[in-house]
């Protein structure tokens, strides 16, 4: 399983429909930011991340080449709020606790949904 919020890639900007081969090169997922808007954990490993390279540690990422069939696709939209930890300055985040996720076709067939789209779960199977 793999997240896609916004990779390096072929640089495809395909629509992933189930049933689509894929091949992409991903790094390793931020857990933490997975872990705050979604109600329940999931297992993300590796993220799909097209500003990846224009990261200030992009000279220290992995990257993991993934190459299968697409079996799912979830939307995952959040409403975003004000941040009371001081550390992140009041910076907006998504709410947390509260992402809706719903199963689609494709990355173009979005349901509807409160606040924005903040990425997908996309479902590999090598």
């Amino acid at each position: 399983m793999c997240g896609c919020p916004s990779g390096r890639s072929t640089r495809t900007a395909s629509t992933s429909p189930w049933g689509e081969r894929i091949r992409w090169s991903l790094v390793e997922m931020d857990q933490r930011w997975v872990d705050r808007p979604l109600t329940e954990p999931r297992s993300v490993s590796l993220q799909l991340d097209f500003t990846a390279e224009d990261r200030d540690d992009a000279d220290q990422l992995t990257w993991h080449d993934l190459t299968g069939t697409v079996t799912r696709i979830d939307q995952v939209s959040a409403r975003y709020v004000s941040s009371r930890d001081p550390a992140e300055g009041g910076a907006r985040m998504p709410e947390a606790g509260g992402a809706q996720q719903h199963s689609v076709s494709s990355l173009w067939d979005r349901r509807p949904h409160h606040g924005r789209i903040t990425s997908w779960i996309v479902r590999v199977q090598s």
